[in-house]
């Protein structure tokens, strides 16, 4: 692993532990077994570390999302199957979790919009699905925010041990998903 992904992912577990305001190039410098000046040979300062992290996350979640929109037949699968990606990806990734859930009020505008953009493609899938199906405006704003909760509901009970994470469970949310959309 490269020193700059090594930095970003200490980035991020720090964030997880102590939050933005509390994060520090210096003690994640140390944690990385680098000299404090090692992180701004690749991040110009705290913002740009922060910017990358979140594009970091946004590129995995990213490549996870294309291939599923590159293997479903339909609008549909692509919605139900990228709904049940991102309970895996929160629940098997919980620190990208901290990041995602972060307050937007404590970023700059930079960092916001890459981290809004991060749910930009789901939500462009979850439009043209139901601009397909003529689903109307305030029907696709309730059935979104619904899903949304669910989703990030049980991946939170998943990952406090409430709800089994399994597959008959993410079945279950699966079905979940498709009654809410169809």
């Amino acid at each position: 692993m490269k020193l700059k992904e090594k930095l970003i992912l200490t980035g991020i577990n720090e964030i997880e532990k102590v939050g933005l305001n509390g994060l520090s190039l210096r003690k994640v410098a140390a944690k990385c077994g680098v000299s404090c000046a090692a992180p701004y040979r690749h991040f110009d300062g705290k913002q740009e570390f922060i910017l990358e992290i979140f594009r970091y996350v946004n590129e995995k979640w990213s490549a996870i999302q294309d291939e599923i929109a590159e293997k479903a037949d339909n609008k549909k699968e692509t919605v139900v199957e990228i709904c049940i990606a991102y309970i895996k990806f929160l629940v098997e990734n919980p620190s990208f979790r901290s990041i995602l859930m972060l307050k937007h009020a404590d970023l700059d505008d930079e960092q916001r919009n890459e981290l809004y953009s991060i749910s930009k493609f789901s939500e462009e899938i979850v439009n043209d699905y139901c601009v397909a199906e003529g689903i109307t405006e305030k029907s696709k704003k309730e059935r979104t925010l619904i899903v949304r909760a669910m989703l990030y509901g049980m991946a939170h009970m998943f990952d406090m041990g409430e709800v089994e994470y399994n597959e008959d469970n993410l079945m279950l949310i699966r079905d979940k998903v498709v009654r809410k959309f169809v």
